[in-house]
Formats: structure tokens, C-alpha cells, sequence
């Protein structure tokens, strides 16, 4: 297990610094006492549920802070924690009030209750506290004369040695809440932060959510939408919100929309990458709880330096070999299905091994990839190479199209002469796509500035009623 030095003990602060690290999904406060965490957990985005034990201090904390948390009364050994269910739990300074024999099953039942890439936060005395010989909790069995509750030295690394740990301490910290002849004082106390290991199984493509019709999310949309334009589901760029600062509007906007997630720095038909991205990618991701995540089948990194335009591979066989070898590092790493993008093609390559649609069908298919069909990007290939759209969807694996994305408003850089696609065009080429693949979800984009509401209304009931799903 990687250990993180620390350098003091675990407090309010540094709690509330790790937020961003937290995946979508409940966070659970076990004994959370007055309630300023749970509380400033849901402020900033996050489902909390609040066990205590003491019903006078949940009292206080439901007049405090409202019911933005859930303020559940009940002792934590009995309170019914669901499998594989929590981002989080946090579990602060309760363990010494525990019976000691009931210790080892609390953490497995704690390490079961979060779901993968969940943290789990401990903090409790250990055998070099003064209180190590008080018997501050009886034991359920009656017989055991044994301190409760203490965490043994290398204890917590024990039971965790299959988790990567974040942070960890072992010391004298000011702590309250403990009998003494003050509300606070010096403790010593033994703190883990571990996040559960990510599920790396194979991808179950037929078990994918049907998502709906969608929204490629912008800055002002959300504002302007009134409840019958809402879409389904709304996908975020995500490179726009890479950083731990901006987490918070995630988190909250992911409490109005389910979320799925584009890239566009992952350039992946590079040799050379940047680690760290695929690294923010994954926080996001946890964050989002994106059922896949989209980048397009391109490279934008030349000798290692971005150029921001998204190039189109050579649909050879020594790029294929290379995309392949990049896609089996970012599955090591990120669990979450990833749908390739079909490219521009702005015009033939003179060396080709294959045409692109047998190029991309065997770059999801070997590397186990999904596909977003961007329709714009279809049609424009029909101008440019005069490649016949049809044809190029009956060449792709039809379990492996997952979304189909277009954009009504739309120009190309490079191709000026080239604006807009007809509205009868897209949703022949999507009746057809939908009849014949495993098509889950829409993706529109839109703009309040140039296109009507009532357009993006019935467009959203368009791609509904083809989809087959109710509103």
C-alpha cells in the first residue's frame, strides 16, 4: 500500500481539502456529533447522511443546518450501511467508544459499504492514549476486560494493505469529545485516508444505461432552459474543469443533470502523452460518475507540443498498433468506457492500409472501445471524399455505437464553404442508426443566441421518440 507523509494530524480543514477527491455519490458522516462537516459536505454538492447516536446533538445540528443532510439517529453498529453504496465515509474519534471485540467487523463492514475509488477517513485513540485503559464502551459478549475501541499500531495499514493510502498519521493531536477535565485535549490518535481499489473488470457494452437525449453543456445554458426544455442528460467538455478549485460547480451541477464527459487534450494517436492529464481525467470522472467518456480518434500532440486542431490518423497499420498500445494505458489506469470520435478527413492520405471505417471498427474492437458517431463530421467526409455515410455506419461494429452526436450551427476552420448540415439529413441518418445499432444516447448542441427554444424542444422529443424512452 503507497503511504503519503503527513506531517500532523487530520482536522476540519484538511477534510474538506480532500473533497474534490471524492467520487459521485452519497457521503456517509458516522458519528458525526454537531454536524459542521456533514453540513459543509452538502453545501458544497455533495448527498450526506448524518448517524449519531445522540439525539439531542442531531437535534441541534437539523435546527443549525436545515435539511440539506440527512440527520439519521441510530448507533452505528446497527445502522444498515448498503454494499458498494458510498463516495465516502468518515468516521472521526468513535471507534474508542466501540466494543473492542466489534472493532474488526465495523471496518469490514465500512470497507464493503463504499463503492469502487470510494475513500474511507478513520480517526480514533490508539494504545498510547491515556484513555487506553478506561473502558469507555461495554462489550456486547459481557466477557472481554480489554480497553474498546483502540487502533493498534499498524492496525489500520493491516487491514487496508490492499488500498492506496493518501494520508496517514500516528500522534499527539488536540481532539474533543472525549471524558476529561476539558472540552478539548491533547489525544493520541492513529488517522488513515485509503481510497478502495477501482474496478478494472471487462466492459459489459449490452448493460450500458440508455441515457436519452442530451446537451453539450456551455457556460449560461443551464440558465436558460425552462423545465420542458431539460434535457436528459448534459455532457460537459472536460477540459474546462480539470482543476480541484472548480470541483464544487461539478458537484453541484451534477445534482441537476446526469453527466458524461468529452476530452480533448487525450490525443490519442500521439506517441507521447501527458500522464497527469489522464490523472485529472480520472478525478472527473469519479466526480461525474459518467457512465463513458468521449475523446475524439485524432492526435493534436506533434513531437510532443499541442497545436490545438485535431489531426486524422493515417489509417495504417503502424497507427493502428500505436492507438492501440495508447488505449491499453489509459484502460490500466481509467476503468470508465471510452467512445472514439470519428474525424474530419479533409482529404485523401496517399498511404492507407484500409479505408477509415475499417480502421476505426478494428480500433474498438481490439482495444474495447465504444463509439460516439458525430453526424457533422459523417456528411462533411461525404463532401470532402465523397464517402458515402451509409456504408461507412454498416462498416462499424453496431453493438459498439453507443451515442450520436450532431450540431445543428456549425463550421469547420478549414472548410468555411462548408456550414450547417439539413435537419432532414440527421434524422434520416439517426431513424437508420437506431433501427440498426445499439444507439443509448443523443448529444445536441445548442445555443440560446442563435436557435430557438421551441427548436431545441422539439428536437429533444424527436430524438426521444426515436430512442423509444418517455419523458
Amino acid at each position: 500500500m503507497s503511504q503519503t507523509a503527513s506531517f500532523g494530524a487530520l482536522r476540519f480543514n484538511q477534510i474538506l481539502g480532500l473533497l474534490p477527491w471524492i467520487p459521485a455519490g452519497p457521503v456517509c458522516d458516522l458519528g458525526c456529533g454537531s454536524g459542521h462537516l456533514a453540513a459543509a459536505m452538502a453545501s458544497y454538492g455533495l448527498p450526506v447522511t448524518a448517524v449519531d447516536i445522540d439525539a439531542d446533538a442531531l437535534a441541534k445540528a437539523r435546527q443549525r443546518y436545515g435539511s440539506t443532510v440527512d440527520w439519521v439517529h441510530s448507533d452505528l453498529r446497527t445502522y444498515r450501511l448498503q454494499r458498494d453504496a458510498y463516495a465516502a465515509i468518515i468516521c472521526f474519534n468513535v471507534f474508542a467508544f466501540i466494543p473492542n471485540g466489534e472493532r474488526a467487523r465495523l471496518i469490514g463492514r465500512l470497507k464493503a459499504a463504499l463503492k469502487p475509488g470510494g475513500l474511507l477517513i478513520l480517526s480514533s485513540l490508539n494504545e498510547q492514549d491515556s484513555l487506553a485503559a478506561e473502558k469507555l464502551a461495554r462489550a456486547s459478549n459481557q466477557i472481554t476486560r480489554k480497553p474498546t475501541g483502540l487502533l493498534h499500531c499498524g492496525e489500520l495499514q493491516e487491514r487496508l494493505c490492499d488500498w492506496e493510502s493518501l494520508f496517514y498519521f500516528r500522534g499527539a493531536a488536540e481532539v474533543s469529545g472525549f471524558p476529561d477535565e476539558t472540552l478539548e485535549s491533547t489525544r493520541q490518535l492513529s488517522q488513515i485516508v485509503a481510497r478502495k481499489p477501482l474496478d478494472f473488470g471487462p466492459i459489459d457494452w449490452p448493460a450500458l444505461p440508455q441515457l436519452g437525449a442530451g446537451l453539450a453543456w456551455h457556460t449560461g445554458l443551464d440558465s436558460s432552459l425552462v423545465p420542458t426544455q431539460q434535457p436528459d442528460y448534459m455532457e460537459i467538455l472536460a477540459d474546462h474543469y480539470l482543476e480541484p478549485h472548480q470541483d464544487s460547480f461539478i458537484a453541484q451541477l451534477c445534482q441537476k443533470h446526469p453527466l458524461t464527459l468529452r476530452s480533448q487534450n487525450l490525443s490519442i494517436g500521439s506517441a507521447r502523452r501527458n500522464p497527469g492529464y489522464l490523472d485529472a481525467l480520472q478525478r472527473l470522472l469519479a466526480r461525474t460518475n459518467s457512465p463513458w467518456w468521449t475523446e475524439q480518434l485524432a492526435y493534436t500532440h506533434v513531437e510532443g507540443r499541442e497545436n490545438y486542431l485535431f489531426h486524422a490518423l493515417p489509417p495504417t497499420e503502424e497507427a493502428l498498433e500505436q492507438v492501440k498500445q495508447n488505449l491499453r494505458q489509459v484502460r490500466e489506469q481509467i476503468p470508465t468506457p471510452i467512445l472514439l470520435e470519428n474525424i474530419i478527413y479533409l482529404h485523401p492520405f496517399v498511404q492507407a492500409d484500409m479505408d477509415p471505417a475499417g480502421f476505426m471498427s478494428l480500433v474498438v474492437t481490439e482495444a474495447d472501445c465504444g463509439i460516439s458517431l458525430n453526424l457533422n463530421h459523417l456528411l462533411i467526409n461525404q463532401q470532402t471524399l465523397g464517402m458515402d455515410p451509409y456504408a461507412f455506419i454498416d462498416a462499424l461494429p453496431a453493438e459498439r455505437l453507443i451515442q450520436v452526436q450532431w450540431r445543428a450551427k456549425w463550421s469547420h476552420p478549414l472548410l468555411p464553404e462548408l456550414v450547417g448540415v439539413a435537419d432532414k439529413q440527421i434524422w434520416e441518418l439517426i431513424s437508420y442508426l437506431v433501427k440498426r445499432t445499439a444507439v443509448r444516447a443523443i448529444c445536441l448542441e445548442y445555443s440560446p443566441a442563435t436557435e430557438l427554444p421551441e427548436i431545441l424542444l422539439k428536437r429533444l422529443q424527436q430524438a426521444r421518440i426515436l430512442l423509444g424512452v418517455s419523458r
